[in-house]
């Protein structure tokens, strides 16, 4: 995308935000306005970027320019029959649903929240007065991400979830996001806020479900807070359609003996890109952050990590896995930044890719930037194909070879899918996964 192309492009969300400005929730708070319009300044100042742009360089937009965007008004219609093989099996607790980034009353259920759980859609400044208006800018510099600006200038609704002081999700709550276009593309801006008060226990599940279409682009952000001792296990899916794009933000700040887990499993779509930014900003905070991509045919995944040690005694596990086949490419560009006061530092970076076609591509960059003198810290990267020899081996005890290789790509990704603790979310993506490359298979032995 050229320098004048991405003015261009940038201009057109700028208006596209013009023009549904008085119609977004808020519209009536002079306070409200205020920060939309100057998130969407601060968006045309840092404008949609290149692959000049350094964080960028592997991950190319340039096709979203010619994609004329527009933003629904009015909740679409929608069966329930589309979500229901995304609803979490057996769940008991509240789930709330989005259709292009609208409320949709009629699939949500907001019933089942334990006690001190409090399960509700952001439709005005009321339910976020007591969120930190500068989460983004203090989340290791997540306000310097261009799309992270969009989402709060055209969010029109979303996901807020504050789990009381030591309080207790009994059952995980689901928030899923749909996006359909029919004949033309469609733009949606989903928002999700989880806050976890002092001792709270947190569990949500993040779904991201682009259905066949006409383009889709979807520009989302995730915020966790965790307070002292409190813990969150955050699960996020994005399952695109051919055609869609997926831009997404995911920030979290913890206090001191808090845990936060996050999963984030994406296959299929154009462009997936994940913007990470945790920070550790209380003693003894952990944080586990692990992701899975599964990509075929031209599908990409970018995943940017960006962990900021910021008081001592903290520990950060990152482990990414790709399995790529046929021209998908997927990228990881991992930082563990350790302040100088924060000594005792435990940081562990992976990325590991799984390719399984000769024209499939893995670009990886984890990266240490440490001030601190008393740490512990590594990182790694390994790219590679499928062991023949397990190959031969499991051939040679009679198992066809097919098989051979779905078993070795099943073990790849069990490392990751294995830690999912909602079972019948872990089982519906082991099977997709699954069945999908045993298809894939079964195609290439045919040819």
């Amino acid at each position: 995308m050229s320098s004048d192309t991405m003015q261009s492009t940038t201009q057109r969300f700028v208006d596209l935000y013009r023009g549904v400005r008085t119609d977004l929730f808020g519209a009536d708070s002079k306070e409200s306005l205020a920060r939309r319009d100057e998130s969407i300044a601060r968006f045309g100042e840092l404008g949609v970027p290149d692959r000049h742009n350094e964080e960028w360089k592997y991950t190319n937009l340039a096709a979203i320019e010619k994609l004329d965007f527009s933003v629904d008004r009015a909740v679409r219609a929608l069966d329930a029959s589309v979500i229901e093989p995304y609803l979490l099996e057996g769940a008991a607790g509240p789930r709330l649903v989005f259709v292009n980034g609208l409320y949709s009353e009629a699939l949500s259920d907001l019933t089942g929240a334990a006690q001190g759980v409090m399960v509700e859609r952001l439709q005005s400044d009321a339910n976020l007065t007591d969120l930190p208006s500068d989460l983004l800018d203090r989340c290791a510099d997540l306000g310097a991400l261009p799309f992270a600006r969009l989402n709060t200038a055209l969010t029109a609704g979303g996901a807020l979830i504050r789990v009381a002081k030591n309080a207790s999700c009994v059952d995980p709550i689901q928030v899923l996001f749909v996006t359909v276009a029919d004949d033309a593309p469609v733009a949606s801006f989903p928002r999700v806020a989880i806050v976890a008060e002092e001792g709270a226990q947190a569990t949500v599940v993040e779904n991201h479900i682009a259905l066949a279409g006409a383009a889709t682009f979807t520009v989302a952000l995730t915020e966790i807070q965790a307070a002292a001792n409190a813990h969150v296990d955050h699960a996020r899916t994005t399952e695109l359609s051919e055609g869609a794009y997926h831009v997404a933000a995911i920030a979290s700040r913890q206090l001191r003996d808090s845990r936060v887990e996050s999963c984030v499993v994406a296959t299929g779509g154009e462009i997936a890109r994940h913007d990470f930014r945790f920070v550790l900003d209380g003693e003894n905070a952990d944080c586990n952050i692990r992701g899975l991509a599964s990509l075929v045919g031209d599908e990409h995944v970018d995943n940017h990590l960006l962990v900021r040690h910021a008081k001592p005694n903290c520990t950060s596990r990152e482990f990414f896995k790709n399995i790529l086949d046929d021209s998908s490419r997927g990228v990881f560009c991992g930082r563990i930044y350790v302040d100088q006061i924060a000594q005792k530092t435990d940081g562990v970076q992976t990325n590991a890719n799984l390719l399984l076609s000769d024209n499939a591509q893995a670009e990886t960059r984890p990266q240490l930037e440490i001030y601190a003198d008393d740490v512990k810290c590594t990182h790694g990267a390994t790219v590679g194909q499928l062991d023949e020899e397990a190959i031969f081996y499991l051939r040679a005890r009679g198992v066809p070879e097919d098989e051979a290789r779905g078993m070795l790509v099943k073990g790849f990704a069990g490392e990751i899918l294995d830690e999912i603790r909602i079972e019948s979310l872990r089982d519906r993506l082991k099977e997709k996964l699954f069945r999908s490359t045993s298809d894939r298979s079964a195609l290439q032995t045919s040819l």
